[in-house]
């Protein structure tokens, strides 16, 4: 592995990125030439939009129209937004207005992981991309895209994160693990605690409401969400890995995460802390740990991964490039849910690897592509 690293570290910044999305350009052209559904995802979401305008059920015994055997599994805040939108722009128009927005993010997150500065350091992390993520146009796409920019444009002043994690946080609930983004802002911890908590109330007020108002609904939602992403697909994060350990009990799973949890918050916040990081790049290892803090991460989650990995990895020495560099040749050559387990463990090896040997202060050199 140490000759592979050290021929790719000669390859000039491009080449070596280009290399690791060979799978990813290959895939893109099959998918061209052998077109699969897209956006089937989206469609679950206009499919519970439509169903509302005709009273019909959106969750399970008997969702109304599933798609491509995708179930909707959202709020129904989604549903209700769908419904207004189709209202005024019908189904087509709906469709045209998501995919333009989804093109502009993706394309957006992909300009930001090409650039050139520090491109080199996250090529390995870049095999993390894939078709088969960006194909079903999820919803988490565009809220990831939105606060990747929004800590990009706005790192020296983070309370403008608020609404877009805010947001993310009703729309899809598994992303509160984005409250720990304010973590890794500057200024006194009460105050990243209490921007942390002021970004997770506007969700738990939506949930608390959506509970008293319709309690069977709330149920059904709850079992829909039980059924996707504790029994049918684990992703490759966290539960996955708890799934191979044939751990079942919910409290056990429940106390494993909180303390892996936090095992993986604290070295990240450590390494911020004594590398004496500049915000934006505070920030960009932040978005890094919280994607990895994912209990059932997806393909499509992993969009901002490779720039706080890419941070990582600069000045980590041999044996950091060695895993980096392993871990994206295990992804390519793995492939499928079994590339991105390989490839997240890698990652979480790494942060807790660089925790354990933190380089002096200031030490770590500005990688990161500026805004």
């Amino acid at each position: 592995m140490e000759k592979i690293t050290a021929w790719a570290e000669r390859l000039p910044p491009g080449l070596a990125a280009a290399l690791f999305l060979l799978p990813f350009a290959y895939a893109a052209l099959h998918q061209l030439l052998w077109p699969k559904p897209w956006f089937t995802d989206f469609y679950a979401v206009a499919c519970a939009g439509d169903a509302l305008v005709h009273n019909m059920p959106i969750y399970p015994p008997k969702p109304a129209c599933p798609v491509f055997g995708t179930a909707f599994v959202y709020p129904p805040l989604c549903a209700q937004i769908s419904a207004w939108l189709q209202a005024r722009l019908g189904l087509g128009g709906e469709t045209a207005l998501y995919a333009l927005v989804y093109a502009g993010a993706l394309l957006g997150v992909l300009a930001v992981l090409l650039r050139r500065p520090g491109l080199g350091a996250r090529a390995p992390f870049l095999a993390a991309l894939s078709v088969s993520g960006i194909r079903p146009g999820n919803l988490s796409v565009l809220l990831h895209a939105g606060i990747l920019f929004t800590s990009r444009r706005c790192a020296a002043r983070p309370l403008l994160l608020l609404p877009p994690i805010a947001l993310a946080c009703v729309l899809k609930p598994t992303f509160g693990v984005y409250a720990a983004l304010f973590l890794f802002t500057a200024g006194p911890w009460w105050r990243r605690a209490t921007w942390g908590a002021a970004a997770l109330l506007p969700a738990a007020l939506y949930f608390v409401y959506f509970r008293l108002d319709d309690p069977n609904l709330f149920t059904a939602w709850l079992s829909v969400m039980r059924l996707w992403g504790w029994r049918l697909d684990h992703g490759h994060g966290f539960l996955n890995l708890i799934a191979l350990a044939g751990i079942g009990n919910f409290t056990a799973v429940g106390l494993l995460y909180a303390a892996y949890a936090a095992l993986l918050l604290l070295c990240g916040l450590h390494l911020a802390q004594r590398d004496a990081m500049p915000p934006a790049e505070r920030l960009m290892l932040g978005i890094a740990v919280c994607i990895l803090l994912y209990p059932r991460l997806m393909p499509y989650e992993q969009l901002g991964l490779p720039l706080g990995m890419g941070l990582l990895t600069q000045n980590g020495g041999k044996m950091v490039r060695n895993l980096a560099y392993g871990s994206g040749i295990a992804c390519l050559a793995a492939g499928g849910n079994l590339g991105g387990q390989l490839l997240y463990c890698g990652c979480c090896a790494l942060l807790i690897g660089r925790a354990m040997a933190c380089p002096r202060p200031g030490a770590m050199a500005a990688i990161t592509p500026s805004a």
